[in-house]
């Protein structure tokens, strides 16, 4: 039988979102009895004896974006009214838009989601943001970035169920004129029947990438629990927060059913800005 569900992490939290299973069935005196002898949806079942072995499909991705477009494995946040994304010279190049991962032009709207796009009305303005959907309980995943970033300029990796619920490892520049990486926790909350958005920094570190400004970003999931660590060299990269709760990342939580995203983005924070930062590569292997 095929049938939709969810992967649970922690025994409740379906991060994952929703996908295709399939369970066996036998018929017991004309009725069908799916998962006989447990009665529900196991994580693994025997292979079939009577059905040729196919090939075993790649897990891992990897994409040095030295093809011509970006790869249809890569989605947007909506519809992309402004070309901000594209490859060139091996690189993956994402402008800085105006327009944050976190919509701060949407707080203290009405929490009801019909509502608050009325009030907001249509916008053609984009996340400068492409991301591809976490697949696994645990992953690693990690990119390489050329960045100098600016006065209210950021970029980096994140975690994404929707603009309401996110995990980020977050690049900018402190007052001090110094490249730091932030791991940043973003959610929200119902207040007298509206709806505000809140940020919180786990931990902040510097990074001394002035040669080249080349910058390594990982982010590992063990299931609900994520750790962060950023570095001017891919071997030793520094611990930004460890073990940071991404249990609020689940559909019982967020809302939808699409499962989270893992990507990358960039933003002029207050004015869009004629700057790019470029992605090397960008890596993403399950943990088994």
């Amino acid at each position: 039988m095929v049938m939709l569900g969810s992967r649970l992490m922690g025994g409740y939290h379906k991060i994952l979102g929703r996908e295709t299973f399939i369970a066996p069935v036998v018929w017991e005196d004309g009725w069908p009895i799916v998962s006989y002898g447990t009665g529900k949806v196991e994580f693994t079942y025997p292979n079939p004896t009577d059905l040729p072995v196919g090939p075993k499909r790649t897990e891992e991705f990897f994409d040095d974006f030295n093809d011509e477009k970006i790869g249809f494995q890569w989605n947007y946040l909506g519809t992309p009214y402004e070309d901000f994304a594209d490859v060139k010279d091996g690189h993956l190049r994402l402008k800085l838009l105006q327009k944050q991962v976190t919509p701060w032009e949407l707080q203290g709207l009405s929490a009801d989601m019909m509502e608050r796009y009325q009030a907001s009305g249509k916008t053609k303005e984009c996340v400068s943001f492409i991301g591809k959907r976490q697949q696994h309980l645990k992953f690693e995943a990690i990119t390489k970035m050329i960045f100098k970033p600016e006065q209210e300029e950021t970029a980096g990796l994140v975690v994404l169920q929707n603009n309401a619920h996110q995990l980020r490892l977050e690049v900018f520049q402190n007052n001090a004129g110094n490249t730091c990486v932030s791991c940043i926790t973003a959610d929200s909350y119902v207040e007298n029947k509206k709806l505000y958005y809140r940020e919180s920094s786990h931990n902040t570190i510097e990074i001394n990438n002035s040669l080249d400004n080349v910058l390594f970003l990982k982010i590992v999931s063990d299931e609900t629990k994520y750790s962060f660590y950023a570095g001017a060299d891919e071997k030793n990269m520094a611990i930004v927060s460890e073990n940071i709760d991404g249990s609020f990342l689940g559909s019982e939580t967020a809302g939808g059913f699409v499962g989270a995203y893992i990507g990358m983005f960039g933003s002029g924070v207050s004015e869009p800005k004629n700057k790019q930062v470029l992605f090397d590569w960008f890596s993403y292997n399950p943990i088994h």
